[in-house]
């Protein structure tokens, strides 16, 4: 399976199992998040970040440095890319407690770097 053909069904997976509007057990929901099974995506970790508090995310691609975020569930997954050689890509999946059915997808080739939170600051249009 291609990359972008596994980011698609991925996207479509998780947000298919996304309910709009915020929920009460937000934070437990995050903690035992499970995508639905795909072949070839590992789901990595998920971490629970409530409405402004200090977001501190970096790795050797970017950095992510902000406090104005509203609360959202960050997933982290592994997706094999060719599984002869052994070679994978990391993806982020970032949903909004108070999501409103919209989706963005964000993404680069090679060593480009990482996307930004800004567009989940912003009120929709």
């Amino acid at each position: 399976m291609s990359l972008p053909s596994a980011l698609a069904l991925l996207g479509l997976a998780i947000t298919a199992g996304a309910t709009s509007g915020p929920t009460a057990g937000s934070q437990k929901s995050c903690s035992s998040f499970g995508p639905t099974p795909l072949a070839g995506v590992a789901f990595a970790s998920s971490t629970h970040f409530a409405a402004n508090t200090h977001v501190n995310i970096s790795n050797v691609y970017s950095s992510i440095d902000e406090t104005n975020l509203p609360a959202f569930c960050r997933v982290e997954l592994v997706i094999t890319t060719n599984a002869t050689a052994g070679t994978t890509a990391l993806a982020e999946v970032w949903l909004p407690d108070d999501w409103n059915g919209r989706v963005l997808t964000v993404g680069n080739g090679g060593l480009a770097g990482g996307g930004t939170p800004l567009p989940i600051t912003r009120p929709p249009t």
